[in-house]
Formats: structure tokens, C-alpha cells, sequence
């Protein structure tokens, strides 16, 4: 099993692998500077002012942390530190799954979540990358033999 979810489920990501504990997950990310551009055009950048009225759990956490006011930020500020909130969780929940599995001794076992440079591994598309390591990470490895 694997999940699909908007780029902002990614700050919820310790709950969903708490709810799915054998679904396979990967967080696709951008350049910081071309993910913050796309963020603030058009309607997205209304989308920002909304983490800065209700931010999820981690943000908070991490406004906090970083005594970081976030009613004082402009809306790029904010779309920047939802952003970089987003990568943050997604980069511990890796390190801590890698953590669980050398405790336990699973060092032959995959890790369930993968991080994924849109730039390096999507818009390349090294297919050899492609079909040796992301998709078998999803369990498709009958459908590329």
C-alpha cells in the first residue's frame, strides 16, 4: 500500500505512518527557490496566509522553537517557513525510521520512506534510478519484470 497526499499532508506525516505503519511513503521536493515562486503565484499564495491563520501542529511547534512570530511575517515568509516546515518533517520522520530499523537490527530491510529531489529524480527521469529504486519502493516490482 502507498499514499498520495498533497505537498502540505507532509506535516502530518508522523501521524499517517502511525495510521499506516506498512505503507511505503516518498516526499517529493523541489529547489527551495523554485518551490517558494510556485508557491506565491496566483491563488497559492492565498493558500500561505492560511498556515499563517491556522498552522498545523509542527509549524507551530516550530514558530515556537525558533520564537518566530508568525502574524509579523510577510505571506512570501510565511509560504517560506511552511515550506521549510514541510522538508523538516519529512527529513526527521525519515531519520527516525532509519533510527528504529539500525536499533532493531533490520539493517537488510528498506526503509519505508524515500526523499525524492524533483529536479535529480523526476524531471531527469534517470531510468535506471526509476526502475531499480522508486517503484520497486511501492512494491511494483512484478510490473517492471
Amino acid at each position: 500500500m502507498y499514499l498520495k497526499l498533497s505537498s502540505s499532508s507532509a506535516a502530518y506525516l508522523s501521524e499517517m505512518t502511525s495510521l499506516y505503519p506498512a505503507a511505503n511513503w516518498a516526499f517529493v521536493y523541489r529547489n527551495p527557490e523554485h518551490a517558494l515562486a510556485k508557491a506565491v503565484q496566483g491563488r497559492r499564495h492565498k493558500a500561505c496566509n492560511k498556515f499563517r491563520r491556522n498552522p498545523s501542529f509542527s509549524m507551530k511547534a516550530k514558530s515556537n522553537e525558533r520564537e518566530v512570530d508568525l502574524e509579523s511575517l510577510s505571506s512570501h515568509e510565511v509560504c517560506a517557513f511552511h515550506l521549510s516546515n514541510l522538508f523538516d518533517v519529512a527529513f526527521r520522520e525519515h531519520q527516525q525510521q532509519q533510527q528504529q530499523q539500525t536499533n532493531i537490527g533490520e539493517d537488510e530491510k528498506k526503509p519505508r520512506g524515500m526523499l525524492l529531489s524533483y529536479d535529480d529524480d523526476i524531471v531527469t527521469y534517470d531510468t535506471d534510478r526509476f526502475m531499480d529504486v522508486i517503484l520497486p519502493h511501492f512494491g511494483l516490482q512484478e510490473e517492471i519484470d
